[in-house]
């Protein structure tokens, strides 16, 4: 996956067609700011529509480590498509997130 600089991650997703992909950076997300937070998956999905994704997915742990990140996925419109209990840890579910891109 490419940088767009600290916090998130991404990138096409290899072998697919217009897939794409953007998950959180675990060593600088959680001490982002929100502008920096925010700043960051902006020009991912800048860098994404670009490159022609149709879609970009998130997959991410529910916990309060990643909850900003989550949340700024969701105030661009991301929407909840899954939930694997326990993925993480015990107490720790995976959360799924995507996005259509226009």
């Amino acid at each position: 996956m490419n940088g767009a600089g600290p916090p998130a991650r991404y990138g096409l997703i290899a072998g697919t067609e217009g897939a794409a992909a953007i998950q959180p950076d675990h060593d600088r997300a959680e001490s982002a700011s929100d502008r920096a937070l925010a700043s960051s998956i902006d020009d991912a999905l800048a860098a994404l529509r670009a490159a022609r994704a149709r879609f970009v997915l998130a997959e991410l742990p529910d916990d309060g480590a990643h909850a900003d990140f989550a949340d700024a996925l969701r105030a661009r419109g991301f929407a909840d498509i899954g939930r694997i209990a326990g993925y993480v840890d015990d107490d720790v579910d995976l959360i799924m997130l995507r996005l259509e891109v226009t």
